[in-house]
């Protein structure tokens, strides 16, 4: 065991790499870590993360997979290809990643066996391996979460996590190198993030780089819930159906004067019409 201030790591050994995934668009999840240390509030993943002996709170211990990339590379061998996603219960490219380097082995592994990848990270880490999403242009994309563009909000949900800027580089960076990019606008809680001027800014980016947004409101979870209530947010109203229509009736209105293409998550028309022989985007 490790101690990192303000965090700490324990390195477990792990059965499997490649898991398979109930969302729609993915025929597999990568994971390498185990608890995410960006401590976001909202996080459904904290009550999808086994507690082991010792865990003190979410946020505050990562558990490293040491053979991982071991067991990564027995499964690509016998695998069907297929689109994985990279970061779906925890973010691949949090601080501990730099010391254990797994996403880019990860990605890597991954490419080079005809996999397909998609990434969603809150970390500018990713930055890193930009180099190997690069050379595999038609097989990778990268998708990061803007919650909102203004930092102090960004600090009461997403305290640990880096600011709105280093997110709004990646993707400043992704169109820069031509590689396929994302914006993931959500959570969307009404009364905290759902502001004009924050839809807004977020559109003004996707506009400016030429990148696809997809947009979501909060669900409701057991842990979260209390985290944010707690903070103040009531996070019951964003589970009013009349709001969200309205909401983003109006956000891919002004997504269409922009000529920026959006999506709802659960837009069926999105997943049915995924041309799943390619990336997401």
């Amino acid at each position: 065991m490790i101690s990192l201030n303000p965090y700490t790591v324990k390195e477990i050994r792990t059965r499997t790499a490649l898991s398979p995934s109930s969302m729609k668009e993915l025929k597999y999840a990568v994971n390498p870590y185990s608890g995410c240390t960006h401590g976001c509030l909202y996080c459904y993943a904290m009550d999808m993360t086994p507690v082991r002996p010792g865990d003190t709170q979410w946020g505050k211990t990562v558990y490293v997979k040491r053979n991982f990339i071991d067991v990564l590379n027995g499964e690509v061998k016998k695998y069907r290809r297929g689109l994985v996603g990279m970061s779906t219960i925890t973010d691949a490219y949090q601080p501990v990643d730099t010391r254990y380097r797994l996403a880019r082995e990860t990605l890597k592994i991954l490419l080079s066996h005809g996999f397909r990848v998609t990434v969603q990270t809150k970390s500018s880490l990713v930055l890193r391996d930009f180099d190997i999403i690069s050379l595999h242009r038609d097989a990778a994309d990268v998708g990061t979460t803007i919650t909102t563009t203004d930092r102090s909000m960004s600090r009461k949900i997403e305290p640990l996590t880096p600011g709105p800027k280093a997110r709004m580089k990646i993707i400043e960076t992704a169109d820069s190198e031509n590689i396929r990019r994302w914006i993931f606008y959500g959570p969307i809680i009404r009364g905290f993030n759902d502001s004009e001027e924050n839809a807004g800014s977020i559109i003004e980016l996707a506009a400016a780089t030429g990148t696809r947004i997809i947009i979501d409101r909060y669900n409701s979870y057991s842990t979260p819930d209390k985290l944010l209530e707690r903070d103040g947010i009531n996070v019951k109203r964003s589970l009013q159906n009349e709001w969200w229509i309205r909401f983003s009736r109006r956000f891919m209105e002004e997504c269409a004067k922009k000529n920026v293409k959006c999506n709802m998550e659960s837009d069926e028309w999105f997943f049915q019409n995924l041309d799943t022989n390619r990336t997401l985007f």
